[in-house]
């Protein structure tokens, strides 16, 4: 995100128009997010609540009551606390069809509802990069760009993208759709 803000002098003057860059994304990394000194963990899950396939399927073996969380509308969470990690399902696609057209707009929503103290980081996993996602309509570049737009200090967990790929994106460079 870019903010404006003044800048005063050493003699006292003082200079507007200058942009500062705000990193939301403060870190990309590969590892196991389950393993994470970090106290929230975000992911995505399903809007009908079955929560069966992917990422979120991998949590329910932490979180058995995440397998099936009755249907929620896009934007919300559903925090799930175990010993001392917080887990969040962001709802953020529907299945049957599967519709992901309105997932970038749904994390930017869901990763500003999650309770954090100021200046806590989010552990949050990719959402939609599985081939199963991109192929269902998951568009990456703006999933980025939402999580970057949100106003939580994240880390990403990403297998499939390098920080110098997310960092691209977020600075428009050129990056195609789903990759």
């Amino acid at each position: 995100m870019l903010y404006k803000y003044v800048r005063i002098e050493p003699d006292n003057s003082f200079s507007t128009n200058f942009l500062i860059y705000v990193i939301m994304i403060v870190d990309v990394t590969r590892g196991d997010v389950f393993n994470t000194a970090l106290n929230h963990i975000a992911f995505g899950i399903a809007a009908n609540g079955y929560n069966t396939k992917g990422f979120s399927a991998k949590v329910c073996k932490h979180v058995p009551g995440l397998r099936n969380v009755g249907v929620n509308k896009l934007g919300s969470i559903i925090t799930f606390e175990v010993k001392d990690k917080k887990f969040h399902g962001i709802v953020c696609y529907k299945t049957n069809p599967i519709f992901w057209s309105k997932a970038p707009n749904s994390i930017r929503v869901g990763l500003n509802r999650i309770h954090t103290e100021p200046g806590e980081l989010i552990a949050i996993v990719l959402i939609g990069s599985s081939a199963l996602s991109r192929f269902a309509g998951a568009n990456l570049p703006e999933i980025v760009k939402a999580i970057h737009a949100s106003k939580k200090r994240c880390v990403v967990y990403s297998f499939d993208l390098t920080k110098e790929k997310i960092m691209d994106i977020i600075e428009d460079k050129s990056i195609k759709k789903n990759k």
